[in-house]
C-alpha cells in the first residue's frame, strides 16, 4: 500500500517519477523494435539473396538448355519474391526509425514532468 500511495498523487494521477519512467520504457521498447526489425532486414538482404544459376556452356544439349531455362525462371521468381520482402522490410525499418526520431511529445526520452520537490 505505501508502495501505491508513492507511485501516484493525491488526485490519482501517476507521479512525475512514474509517468517519466512509463515514457523511458515506451522509448526503449521503440528502439528495440527498430533493432529486431533492421536485423531482419539486414539478413535477408546480405543473407538470403537468392543466387542465380550456373552459365550455361555454348554447346550444351537440349535438355541441359531446357533444364538451365527453368532454372533461370525459378530464380527469377525467388529474385522478385526476395526483392518484395526487402522492400516491405525496409519500409518497416524506416517507420520505426522515423518513430524513433520523430517521439510523441517533445522528443525521445525526454522527460515530460518535473519531479515536485
Amino acid at each position: 500500500m505505501e508502495q501505491l500511495s508513492h507511485s501516484s498523487t493525491h488526485d490519482g494521477q501517476p507521479s512525475a517519477q512514474n509517468e517519466n519512467a512509463m515514457r523511458e520504457f515506451l522509448c526503449f521498447e521503440a528502439l528495440l523494435k527498430v533493432h529486431d526489425h533492421f536485423q531482419k532486414w539486414f539478413n535477408q538482404f546480405y543473407r538470403r539473396k537468392p543466387t542465380p544459376p550456373e552459365k550455361l556452356d555454348p554447346g550444351a544439349r537440349f535438355a541441359d538448355k531446357l533444364a538451365h531455362e527453368r532454372k533461370v525462371r525459378s530464380y527469377t521468381m525467388e529474385l522478385e519474391n526476395w526483392h518484395g520482402l526487402v522492400t516491405t522490410l525496409a519500409k518497416e525499418v524506416k517507420s520505426d526509425v522515423f518513430d524513433v526520431l520523430l517521439f510523441m511529445d517533445g522528443g525521445w526520452m525526454v522527460d515530460q514532468r518535473e519531479t515536485s520537490g
